[in-house]
């Protein structure tokens, strides 16, 4: 249906061109002629790019299923083929997606590789960017260095109103606690396990750590 309705809006634009032709003279309907073609190209052009995300929506559908399957090394390898082939935003969340698949498939460092690549680049959406570096940042958790880690998520730190700050404080709560910050570590734990404003899955998990401190309310 959308398709038709496109057809019929550049039929009806071409057809207001070539009155507009008939009324101003040979020198406007050239000038229609040639907008009539440039409107014609563009549809072309869009038609084009529909196909294409279609094409690419299919090709990352196939390799989730490939993952969910088990089949993990097929997966990743169509993943990987997405992101050189892809249009721009499928191309990212198939490298989000491979560097997931590296991550539980046991490849840490080739995990955080990849996300390192949508971390860096500019020209990536923010939220691409800052999902990107939040798994960077848990990954590091474990033998990181806590600079690092901390560089990575201070950006979503510095807007408390920012979707991904609940979850940033919450890598910045389990460094503590690593870092043997226990004062700060329970403090961040209490704060992100009672704040309704919170994602259900933060405060779960900030309530299952007060469990190490029977003395700290959750």
């Amino acid at each position: 249906m959308s398709d038709l309705l496109r057809e019929i809006d550049e039929d009806l634009r071409i057809e207001r061109l070539r009155r507009l032709g008939r009324r101003y003279g040979p020198a406007a309907a050239g000038a229609a002629g040639f907008v009539a073609l440039a409107i014609g190209g563009w549809f072309l052009w869009q038609n084009h790019l529909d196909e294409r995300r279609a094409e690419d929506a299919d090709r990352y559908a196939a390799a989730i299923a490939a993952l969910e399957a088990g089949n993990t090394g097929l997966g990743i390898s169509d993943l990987a083929d997405l992101t050189r082939e892809a249009e721009p935003g499928y191309a990212l969340l198939a490298k989000l997606s491979e560097a997931a698949a590296l991550t539980a498939s046991g490849d840490p460092a080739a995990a955080i590789s990849l996300y390192d690549t949508v971390a860096r680049d500019d020209a990536a959406p923010a939220h691409f960017r800052a999902v990107a570096d939040l798994h960077v940042a848990f990954l590091l958790l474990d033998q990181g260095a806590a600079a690092t880690i901390r560089e990575r998520i201070a950006w979503l730190l510095a807007d408390p109103t920012g979707p991904w700050y609940p979850l940033a404080r919450e890598v910045s709560a389990h460094l503590a606690y690593r870092e043997s910050e226990i004062d700060t570590a329970k403090s961040e734990f209490q704060e992100l396990a009672t704040d309704a404003n919170v994602p259900n899955g933060v405060r779960v998990r900030a309530r299952r750590m007060l469990l190490l401190w029977p003395d700290v309310e959750g």
